[in-house]
């Protein structure tokens, strides 16, 4: 009987990981989603949950894509440089990682504090969210697509890429904005009227 052939094992475990990354984006930005949109308020404690699973799925596809790269390019900047594929999955998930801190440090903590101006905070939220949405899409879209299949150079995949953004922003901004708004204008509306019930009961 053969041997194990260790180094296509290594590398079918490092697809395997990369795959799971992509499973736990996928079902942190859906419990994101239902922590924003779900109830009557928006849920603190999942989405916390759901911002954690995030970064823990793009630290799993940092991790395993390096891997990767490494062992299937010997981390030849040129050679890197040379696949367009391998450079817009590589910009795409850069974008990923800018993205997901400025949600993190940006939009979240203003979903869930009190704020003043609600159309604002949404807009934000709502451009950084999809932005997150279409370039997780993306990158697993580069993650199957043969090159063989799409031929385009790496100003053409950058093209599709924004393209993609672009109409999952309209969309957005038609469907998701003012959803959102009216949500933290109801926030808002309940956390006042807590305080003003606190008020009259002390009084």
């Amino acid at each position: 009987m053969d041997g194990i052939d260790l180094r296509g094992f290594s590398r079918l475990l490092l697809v395997c990981g990369h795959l799971a990354g992509f499973g736990l984006a996928a079902i942190s930005v859906a419990f994101g989603d239902y922590a924003i949109f779900s109830g009557k308020q928006v849920n603190k404690a999942l989405l916390q949950r759901a911002a954690s699973g995030a970064t823990l799925a793009l630290l799993l596809l940092w991790a395993t894509g390096v891997a990767l790269i490494g062992m299937d390019f010997g981390f030849d900047v040129s050679v890197i440089f040379s696949n367009n594929k391998l450079l817009a999955k590589v910009t795409v998930v850069t974008v990923l990682t800018v993205n997901g801190l400025a949600l993190h440090w940006f939009a979240f903590p203003r979903l869930l504090r009190h704020h003043d101006n609600c159309k604002v905070v949404a807009l934000v939220a709502t451009l950084l969210g999809v932005l997150s949405a279409a370039t997780w899409v993306f990158a697993a879209f580069l993650g199957v697509v043969k090159p063989q299949v799409l031929p385009l150079s790496y100003s053409g995949f950058m093209l599709l890429y924004g393209l993609a953004v672009g109409a999952a922003g309209l969309v957005a901004l038609v469907s998701v904005w003012s959803k959102l708004q009216r949500r933290l204008g109801e926030n808002r509306s309940g956390e006042n009227l807590s305080v003003q019930n606190l008020s009259v009961q002390n009084l």
